[in-house]
């Protein structure tokens, strides 16, 4: 349960009075919410952070994400961390998100010469985007939701019920929390370090008792926690359950994006019941868990698209997508394609629709926001933010679909009492 502690600083009243939490109001809040004021008890103060830092970690559910969206950028992520700290503390930030494509990048770019049946225009793809009708709130995803657990030593599979929490968005804070933070905060818990590409993992696979094996992604979202589509974990072949999941080869990438020789064991595999009982099911995220630490590899971040998001079609906010497609000169190196949210399938909490080029070999790789966080106009860190799970892909752009992260998504992920490590 999350206990109710209502703590105010000293500071929010001269934060207030700075005139520095403008009201715009998210799609589907209240007319009379403040800026920043994500637990809604009318004042901007530490609590609101913890109360966004447990949401992140998946702790609870909330009837309006939108309000969660401190910085107003239609993605909710550690970056709205960001902004309530910084008011909190008199200071400011700015985020901005950046287009792989215009001179921003901060990663390296895919030389020419690696693309082989990519043209340019495809690889970099996106549509005219038009609004479409509008989603509403309250954005609640029904539930519980069951999961099959295969431990790979044992060969054995087990279930188990996941529900977040569903909260009212009150002054709350846990009593073992610290009244302030600080200028650590976000390395404790989230791992903005590196390019982003060294986050992405190239999945081998066997299905059908060692008749099919294929390429596929994933990418790292903790120490020991993979996160990719079901597709690539489990098909339905076999007389059980258990003699459905596959057997998978893990590799990580280099800071270049090339492919390292460490192979990683794998402990578990975790996905959707309602996948196993319907692979045309919309639940097609999964996990996979490995023996050994991940830690030096970019962790990406869980984020959430708001209504706004949703609404908008996400019109300004670019989207990332990186993997190992088929049809190119290799396949021990990372390709990112960059577009936008597809106009022509508007996008739901729980599937998101997308214009970027993606390819059979990508299913279960991310897709991001790269944002770049300023304080006080000077430049603090890119944050790489996965807002859906590539579950679909095609021959050429405007083809695919991700699950969309939610709250069951951040729960499943970040705080799964059944992951073992």
């Amino acid at each position: 349960m999350y206990k109710k502690k209502k703590i105010v600083q000293s500071l929010v009243a001269g934060v207030l009075s700075l005139g520095l939490c403008a009201a715009t109001v998210p799609m589907g809040v209240s007319a009379d919410y403040t800026e920043c004021d994500v637990n809604h008890d009318g004042v901007v103060n530490i609590t609101d952070y913890y109360y966004l830092r447990d949401y992140l970690k998946g702790n609870f559910s909330v009837v309006s994400p939108s309000s969660l969206d401190a910085n107003q950028n239609k993605i909710i992520d550690s970056g709205d961390l960001d902004e309530i700290f910084a008011r909190c503390y008199a200071s400011y930030t700015t985020a901005e998100f950046i287009d792989l494509r215009d001179g921003q990048n901060p990663v390296q770019t895919i030389p020419d010469e690696m693309l082989a049946e990519f043209e340019e225009d495809e690889l970099f793809a996106a549509s005219e985007l038009f609004p479409s009708e509008e989603v509403a709130e309250p954005y609640v995803i029904s539930g519980p939701r069951t999961y099959y657990k295969y431990d790979c030593t044992k060969k054995t599979v087990t279930s188990y019920r996941l529900q977040p929490e569903l909260v009212t968005q009150t002054a709350s804070l846990d009593a073992n929390e610290p009244d302030s933070v600080n200028d650590n905060r976000v390395s404790g818990y989230y791992n903005a370090n590196g390019n982003g590409i060294d986050g992405i993992v190239r999945l081998e696979y066997t299905l059908d008792q060692g008749n099919y094996t294929a390429k596929a992604t994933g990418f790292i979202v903790d120490d020991y926690v993979i996160a990719t589509d079901a597709k690539n974990l489990w098909a339905n072949t076999g007389s059980t359950i258990a003699d459905g999941f596959a057997k998978v080869k893990v590799q990580t990438c280099d800071t270049d994006g090339y492919v390292e020789d460490q192979t990683y064991t794998v402990k578990e595999i975790h996905v959707p019941k309602s996948y196993v009982d319907n692979q045309s099911s919309s639940l097609t995220y999964a996990l996979l868990t490995v023996s050994e630490p991940l830690s030096k590899h970019t962790h990406f971040e869980l984020g959430v698209p708001s209504t706004d998001y949703l609404n908008d079609m996400g019109e300004d906010v670019p989207l990332t997508l990186s993997g190992f497609p088929e049809g190119v000169k290799r396949d021990d190196r990372v390709y990112t394609s960059v577009g936008y949210e597809d106009s022509t399938k508007p996008s739901t909490e729980q599937q998101l629709y997308y214009t970027n080029r993606c390819n059979a070999g990508m299913n279960g790789g991310p897709v991001y926001t790269v944002t770049k966080i300023k304080q006080n106009g000077n430049y603090y860190k890119i944050i790489y933010t996965a807002v859906g799970i590539c579950s679909n892909t095609g021959s050429g752009a405007g083809c695919g679909s991700a699950s969309a992260v939610n709250s069951f998504l951040l729960m499943f992920y970040k705080n799964n009492p059944y992951i073992g490590h």
